[in-house]
């Protein structure tokens, strides 16, 4: 398992990610008051989307994954 760590600006407000890798997959815990954990998969039509762990395909996953995805550190 690998950990590392990205900030990205989010409404206004630093937000540290820690980057979770384990058997291939990568999980990123948004560390909010309460820790959200976002991830990136593929839907049926080959479309990449971000969705949040325990709650789908949210907005809030959506606009949190294209931060880390502008990020120079994004893997």
């Amino acid at each position: 398992m690998t950990n590392s760590t990205l900030t990205i600006r989010y409404e206004g407000e630093d937000l540290t990610i820690d980057i979770v890798t384990e058997n291939h997959d990568i999980q990123y815990k948004v560390n909010f008051e309460h820790p959200v954990f976002i991830e990136k998969d593929v839907d049926e039509q080959g479309v990449e989307f971000w969705f949040e762990a325990g709650a789908g395909r949210t907005l809030r996953a959506k606009e949190l994954g294209e931060e880390i995805e502008k990020h120079p550190d994004f893997m």
